[in-house]
């Protein structure tokens, strides 16, 4: 597909990309326009019971940016939202209860290319959060083609109005395939990115499939640090983190056909161990479910 005008993009916090030259940070879901895909089955879907380690920290604007509980004390979102937290101050809200934050470890090398790459952040809690499981963060599955539904508090719309001003607030979860990793020209390495495919119009699809799921959907602003989950084996694991948004057609506004793009957890294991003390319950709980099935079926031979 030709992209022209340039592509720009945008972190998810205040701001959308187009595919080259200008950043912004991610945004709200914007779902599909259809009757069959009512706003209440994407609220449904980003429920908390359907992924209680989703929480949100809430920006000195009063803005809600995205979070995921990886270990009763840590938390996993992004490092471009880093000037939005005041340790001490600022809180992270998971299980109905907000949590302050003691400290924050951005990434050292987040981007270090301007592409948003290593748009990754551990956030350690004062207090240990008891009454949420922390999920599972990928560290060995390939997440190219898988169905990821990701968590938000942004500004919503449809494909067809893009996101709305002034409509962030309410928690949602959309649907998407995992199309292509980052190229390193107009993607950051790090990211794996994921287009808004529009129903019957095949021609509006960036990259891979140009088949919506039901539940297809996107971010926008102020989804930021929000989780992006897919099943592999043994229920939803974390594989990346709301990190930017992207155009193909020069306006970067989360309608049919943009792109968002999320940090690959997989690529940071090494750093988020070495900023937990202890090892994490995701990567516990991936490693023990993996040997599980592995003497499983030694067991069966």
């Amino acid at each position: 597909m030709n992209l022209s005008p340039p592509a720009q993009f945008r972190h998810l916090v205040a701001a959308t990309l187009a595919f080259a030259s200008f950043s912004e940070h991610a945004r709200a879901i914007v779902r599909r326009d259809n009757p069959d895909a009512p706003d209440s089955s994407y609220i449904a879907l980003g429920s908390q019971a359907n992924f209680p380690a989703s929480g949100f920290i809430t920006a000195p604007n009063g803005a809600l940016l995205g979070g995921t509980l990886i270990d009763p004390q840590y938390v996993l979102t992004v490092a471009h939202i880093q000037g939005d937290i005041i340790p001490g101050v600022t809180t992270f809200t998971i299980g109905g209860a907000p949590y302050v934050i003691a400290e924050q470890r951005p990434h050292p090398a987040f981007n270090s290319t301007g592409k948003f790459d290593n748009d990754i952040n551990v956030v350690r809690l004062t207090t240990a959060v008891t009454n949420v499981t922390p999920v599972p963060y990928n560290t060995v599955f390939p997440e190219l083609g898988a169905t990821a539904t990701t968590i938000g508090y942004g500004e919503t719309g449809t494909g067809l109005t893009g996101s709305i001003s002034g409509s962030a607030g309410q928690r949602r979860g959309a649907e998407n395939t995992v199309d292509i990793f980052g190229d390193g020209v107009l993607f950051a390495t790090t990211s794996f990115l994921a287009d808004f495919d529009r129903p019957g119009r095949p021609q509006e699809s960036t990259y891979g499939s140009v088949f919506p799921l039901p539940l297809e959907g996107t971010v926008a602003l102020f989804d930021s640090g929000g989780g992006v989950y897919a099943s592999f084996t043994n229920g939803p694991v974390l594989i990346g983190i709301n990190s930017f948004t992207a155009s193909s057609d020069g306006i970067p506004n989360n309608d049919y056909g943009d792109l968002f793009g999320a940090t690959r957890v997989s690529l940071f294991s090494d750093y988020i161990v070495a900023n937990i003390p202890e090892p994490s319950a995701g990567v516990l709980t991936i490693f023990g479910a993996i040997f599980a099935q592995c003497a499983a079926r030694f067991r069966k031979r």
